[in-house]
């Protein structure tokens, strides 16, 4: 509530219950003793329940500490009319031992305070902690021309408490009124602003007290002067009005005006002002997750209603920025969507969610993206060479987790720091500031229990200073936890060139499995790389060819090889046949010399078929890194 009366031609008007947490305008707290605060105790119930609202303001009083507690409103601006009054007093014992002893009163000055008049006579309070004394009214009329206008007028409210007296007592619910003579003045709006922009749809408007207003009335339309949005509201004795929701429109500007009124009538020539509301803010997506992968190949998005909102636009497409599946379509003012239509497995998809009103759009909402789950399941042979990528993104139905908070796996352009690495690469890059726990999962292979695979692979770092770490594994599912059999571990590569990997291993049973690879490094290292990742089944020579071989004692070497592949004895040689591991033959050498050119081969594992003179075969494993 509140108090009001400057001004000559006003009048005295409080509505006051003292809800705040300090003294409102034109009130002063005083008191006799030896206390050290002249302040109230506080704003709440501890004097007993209040008699409006939730507060009441108390003060402790107690023996000859704090003998005598005054509460004294000021103002000049009686118009000498008949001022009606009312109060309610209240008290109750302090802690369990307090006794409510002593007495209330109250009196007025016209005069600054020199001369007092009764309004209430001293009043005993005498009431057992346990007994409080609850909200009593006091009420009455000072005649017309008792107060003269334009008075030095004071209304003062006065408790004292008695020698063994010990208790909070309470002020509450103050009224003092006389009738007006004229209308009240006009007050400026304090918010919003004049012109002010990106206003709320429920805004609080608030204004401050007006001399001898009793209520005020709002005006609010979309054109100057208009009234189509209130036309006239009566808000009643407050200083601020809160718009209910529903009743403004995104980005539309609005002209108000505030004019204060009372008994007399309006206010007259109340300046208006404007305030324009924010743009319709961006839906928030609840589903998918940002980032999220293994996402269904028929998503449903999701988000929450958005107050105001006529509707939803969603764009969707394969690239950042892209529209390729969804071009700003309309999904109607719902709050999910579901694709009729089945993405592609294994891509990854952005959106952007925007809303819309009959008056605005939403601006630079948040792109989002998720990738669909991989249905496609590979089978040996099984080669990735990050070729045909546009980097940074990663192979189609692989995937990048990082379970930690360092960076993640990217793909990138060949690097010109690691001597061996000519491609598009695997990179982790470091963070200064956090290890390394990223791992990078192919995309499902299908594999044989009992059956011997081979994987081959390139790694390495750019700098002989900083040490990169890296681990490979496999499991039955795209996940750090399924990544149970380890393959190999790396934990110091700092030599800045690329090694050629070789590992055997054999799955117990039948599945689909995955590959792992964890880059582990410490923070603040370096660059690492991986590429060329190969999964054969290993060949296993027939006893006839092991036969062969061991009784003409024929070699290649050195195995692995980079170039050149050597035949320690060529002379009955006829042809040389190089065979990839599922039996497609890739050259045919006739008549070889003891070397074998191979630089053009990719880095695996071949079979080197010797077709000899007299008609026999043997076949030898090489491997080129």
């Amino acid at each position: 509530m509140m108090a009001f009366g400057i001004g000559a031609s006003a009048q005295i008007t409080v509505s006051e219950s003292f809800e705040g947490s300090t003294l409102p305008t034109g009130w002063i707290s005083t008191i006799t003793g030896s206390g050290f605060s002249s302040a109230p105790s506080g704003y709440g119930t501890l004097a007993g329940t209040a008699c409006a609202g939730t507060n009441a303001v108390y003060k402790n009083i107690y023996g000859t500490t704090y003998t005598s507690w005054y509460m004294t409103y000021s103002s000049t601006a009686s118009n000498a009319t008949a001022l009606n009054y009312s109060f309610k007093y209240l008290a109750k014992g302090y802690s369990t031992t307090g006794d409510i002893n002593g007495s209330v009163a109250a009196d007025y000055s016209v005069d600054g305070g020199t001369t007092w008049n009764n309004l209430l006579t001293p009043v005993t309070l005498n009431s057992p902690n346990a007994t409080p004394i609850p909200c009593t009214t006091v009420s009455g009329t000072i005649p017309a021309g008792t107060i003269p206008a334009g008075a030095n007028f004071k209304f003062r409210l006065k408790s004292t408490s008695a020698t063994n007296g010990d208790f909070y007592m309470g002020f509450d619910n103050v009224v003092l009124s006389q009738a007006a003579t004229t209308a009240p003045n006009c007050v400026a709006i304090s918010s919003p602003a004049n012109a002010a922009t990106g206003i709320s749809l429920t805004p609080t408007i608030t204004w401050p007290a007006a001399a001898g207003a009793s209520s005020y009335v709002i005006n609010m339309g979309t054109t100057p002067g208009g009234t189509q949005v209130m036309a006239g509201m009566d808000v009643g004795n407050t200083t601020s009005y809160t718009v209910p929701a529903a009743t403004l429109a995104y980005s539309t500007m609005y002209y108000i005006t505030i004019i204060p009124k009372n008994s007399f009538g309006l206010a007259t020539g109340c300046t208006e002002t404007s305030f324009t509301t924010l743009v319709i803010p961006c839906p928030t997506v609840t589903a998918p997750a940002a980032g999220a992968t293994g996402i269904s190949v028929t998503p449903t998005i999701t988000w929450t209603a958005l107050s105001g909102a006529a509707g939803y636009k969603l764009s969707v497409g394969t690239t950042s920025g892209g529209t390729d599946i969804l071009n700003n379509l309309d999904v109607g003012n719902v709050t999910s969507y579901t694709f009729a239509s089945a993405l592609m497995s294994g891509t990854k998809y952005y959106y952007k969610l925007n809303s819309y009103s009959s008056t605005s759009n939403s601006l630079s909402c948040t792109e989002r993206n998720f990738t669909t789950l991989c249905s496609a399941v590979a089978s040996v042979p099984y080669t990735l060479d990050f070729e045909g990528l546009t980097t940074p993104s990663l192979p189609n139905c692989s995937l990048a987790i990082n379970a930690g908070t360092g960076n993640n796996w990217v793909t990138a352009s060949a690097p010109t720091d690691c001597p061996g690495f000519t491609t598009k690469v695997l990179q982790y890059g470091y963070d200064s500031f956090s290890a390394a726990n990223a791992w990078f999962f192919t995309q499902g292979i299908n594999l044989t229990g009992g059956t011997q695979y081979t994987i081959t692979y390139k790694y390495g770092n750019n700098s002989t200073t900083y040490t990169e770490k890296l681990k490979v594994a496999y499991g039955n599912s795209a996940a750090v936890a399924a990544m149970t059999n380890v393959l190999a571990d790396y934990p110091s590569i700092n030599d800045k060139v690329s090694h050629s990997a070789s590992v055997n291993f054999t799955p117990t049973t039948s599945g689909t499995y995955y590959f792992g690879f964890n880059a582990y490094s410490a923070a603040d290292q370096f660059n690492l790389y991986l590429d060329d990742i190969n999964i054969t089944a290993t060949a296993v020579l027939a006893t006839s060819e092991i036969n062969d071989i061991a009784k003409n004692n024929i070699k290649v070497y050195p195995n692995p090889f980079s170039e050149v592949l050597n035949i320690s004895d060529a002379s009955d040689v006829k042809n040389v046949l190089i065979t990839d591991v599922s039996g497609r033959v890739l050259k045919t050498i006739a008549n070889p010399g003891k070397e074998l050119h191979l630089g053009d081969l990719k880095q695996g594992m071949y079979l080197v078929t010797l077709e000899m003179k007299d008609g026999s075969k043997q076949t030898i494993k090489a491997i080129k890194k």
